[in-house]
């Protein structure tokens, strides 16, 4: 009884004959100085994001402070 013996069926196709993977290819200064950089203008990036969401939020709760006040004053409710 062979379970385990597939080499013998030649229906199978075996893929790992000719698999020889490549070595990792060593990074130079400039592919790491892209990184980086790259690295560098996505901070910055998230950076200018985030202080932009921050205005619009502060902006957006001061419109919300003052329809609330006029609201109040033409005595008007609103949930």
């Amino acid at each position: 009884m062979r379970i385990f013996n597939f080499k013998q069926d030649k229906r199978l196709l075996d893929l790992t004959e000719n698999y020889n993977p490549e070595p990792a290819s060593v990074e130079t200064d400039e592919e790491n100085m892209s990184v980086n950089e790259r690295r560098a203008k996505l901070v910055k990036r998230l950076t200018d994001m985030t202080d932009k969401i921050d205005g619009l939020s502060s902006q957006i709760y001061k419109l919300q402070q003052r329809v609330e006040l006029l609201e109040k004053k033409a005595n008007v409710r609103s949930e």
